[in-house]
């Protein structure tokens, strides 16, 4: 696997995939079926798997830049897309660990949370999700992974609230699973590579049973969610499209638009969604 969005370096214990789109590794239609077919592919390979990127964001959202212009069509498809990649990293049979060096922001969060596990560096890294201030609620694929990785209340202040947590906050709430230390004057590469080494760990202690066995718990374990899941629902989807595409989501959409523009001196990337 190697292409413009996600590379992979494997070794004997488990195989790396990095995102490497660059602005912010914003979830666009190129990414999410990327991820797809990455999984898909590894559905065999007995090794765990570490999803992880460089730079200052692990994924901050789907592409903002992208669903703005979207007319209804093209906005199906970037949610079906959506559904399926985090759907298929929820179940993959394998252990999936995020090495979060960076921000996990929005559908950024959502793919982290899709993983078993999440390992992020420490200091002024930022999780969170906040799409309800565009006015739209998150597609059923978001709900069913939160419902069964976080308490209800937990899942209530994120979706209903729309926080963002500091790296020490989001391991206090249970949304990060490990916090690793980073010294003053570590950035970049040095951050990444210490935090991709604990996600490591961390991957291979989980399959300590052995991957089949691990395979059959996790399957066990997600049953209910898997059912909720599949097959996709284009009703469902319907609605969530009736939402996004009123007036009052949409202008919201571009007020944040152009407040991220503006914050950032350059056309946005990723998002609140």
């Amino acid at each position: 696997m190697a292409n413009g969005v996600l590379q992979r370096e494997d070794d004997a214990r488990v195989q790396c995939w990095r995102l490497v789109r660059g602005r912010g590794n914003a979830l666009d239609p190129e990414t999410l079926q990327a991820l797809i077919d990455a999984f898909e592919e590894a559905r065999d390979d007995p090794r765990p798997v570490i999803l992880c990127a460089r730079g200052r964001s692990f994924c901050t959202g789907l592409d903002l830049q992208a669903a703005a212009t979207a007319d209804r069509a093209a906005m199906a498809h970037l949610m079906e897309r959506f559904h399926r990649a985090l759907a298929a990293c929820f179940l993959h049979p394998r252990p999936v660990v995020a090495a979060l060096g960076g921000h996990a922001l929005a559908g950024g969060a959502l793919l982290a949370l899709a993983c078993d596990r999440r390992v992020m560096a420490d200091g002024d890294r930022r999780f969170g999700i906040h799409g309800v201030h565009l006015g739209v609620s998150y597609p059923q694929v978001a709900v069913e992974i939160l419902r069964y990785q976080l308490p209800r209340p937990v899942v209530e202040e994120l979706l209903y609230a729309g926080r963002i947590f500091p790296a020490a906050m989001a391991h206090q709430w249970g949304l990060v699973d490990q916090l690793v230390a980073v010294e003053i004057g570590d950035e970049g590469e040095a951050v990444a590579e210490k935090v991709e080494e604990a996600a490591r760990r961390e991957a291979v202690a989980l399959q300590a049973m052995g991957p089949e066995s691990f395979a059959e718990l996790k399957r066990s374990l997600r049953a209910q969610a898997a059912r909720r899941l599949w097959p996709y629902d284009g009703k469902g989807a319907e609605a969530w499209l009736d939402q996004w595409f009123r007036p009052c989501t949409q202008e919201r959409l571009r007020q944040a638009l152009d407040a991220l523009a503006r914050g950032r001196g350059e056309k946005p990337a990723g998002g609140i969604l």
